[in-house]
């Protein structure tokens, strides 16, 4: 009965770390979640400063092709 006793020990410990180690990759599942959410925001926000930018330079482009083209 006294290896049967300490099996159970063992075993109440094992499921002790189990739970423990559970709860760990929880909390790190949250936090992945939140990084990629803060990623997506980031590809939006840089994709959009990529549009702006390219219609900055276009119109700059524009601007500068139509002045070079009134000169006298």
């Amino acid at each position: 009965m006294n290896d049967i006793g300490k099996i159970r020990e063992d075993l109440a410990e094992v499921k002790t770390d189990v739970k423990h180690v559970l709860m760990q990759l929880e909390r790190q599942n949250g936090r992945i979640g939140r990084l990629e959410e803060d990623v997506d925001i980031n590809k939006d926000e840089i994709s959009k400063a990529k549009t702006v930018a390219s219609v900055f330079a276009g119109t700059i482009s524009i601007i500068i092709s139509l002045f070079i083209n009134n000169r006298p």
